[in-house]
């Protein structure tokens, strides 16, 4: 998928469940919420072009995706199912807490984060999904336990056809 439309899906899809949750909580504050976490944890990938290319920044390599063909590695730390099934598990303890709260402060407090909580999540589980779909990984990858049990090596991640077509773009750059 291009990359501007697969951006353009996440920002959209944030947008929606932003737009949605905020019409049911009343709190407009669940829009940055989902879109950090269905758009912005894009910047993860950051992390995975500073350590190929050290403080030196250039937009075209990373919009290109060098610092995957430079290291043969794929980090992305907060693409993670382990993420979103904490946070949605998180979302029961905060009921827990908003429903126990003997201090009206605290259950405000609860009542607030319920739906900030949820839009990100939900944000984040949505991103997932599009990536799984979109960028031939195999869906396992997405785990951070199995890149980090892989070393993060890209081979251990993608399709064969992906990888074929890796070492091809690796092949025409050096």
């Amino acid at each position: 998928m291009n990359l501007y439309l697969h951006e353009f899906t996440h920002l959209t899809l944030s947008f929606l469940v932003g737009l949605t949750i905020w019409k049911i909580s009343g709190n407009v504050y669940v829009l940055p919420a989902a879109l950090m976490g269905g758009f912005f944890i894009d910047l993860d990938h950051l992390l995975d072009y500073f350590l190929a290319f050290g403080a030196k920044f250039n937009l075209s390599y990373f919009l290109k995706g060098y610092q995957f063909l430079k290291t043969d590695k794929i980090y992305v730390l907060f693409h993670s199912w382990e993420l979103v099934i904490f946070l949605f598990l998180t979302l029961p303890a905060v009921s827990c807490i908003v429903a126990l709260a003997k201090m009206e402060a605290l259950a405000k407090e609860g009542q607030m984060l319920q739906p900030l909580l949820l839009s990100f999540s939900l944000s984040l589980f949505l991103h997932l999904s599009v990536d799984v779909f979109t960028n031939n990984m195999k869906a396992q990858s997405y785990f951070l336990f199995y890149r980090i049990n892989n070393n993060f090596e890209l081979k251990t991640m993608v399709t064969k056809e992906h990888y074929k077509k890796h070492l091809k773009q690796k092949k025409q750059l050096v």
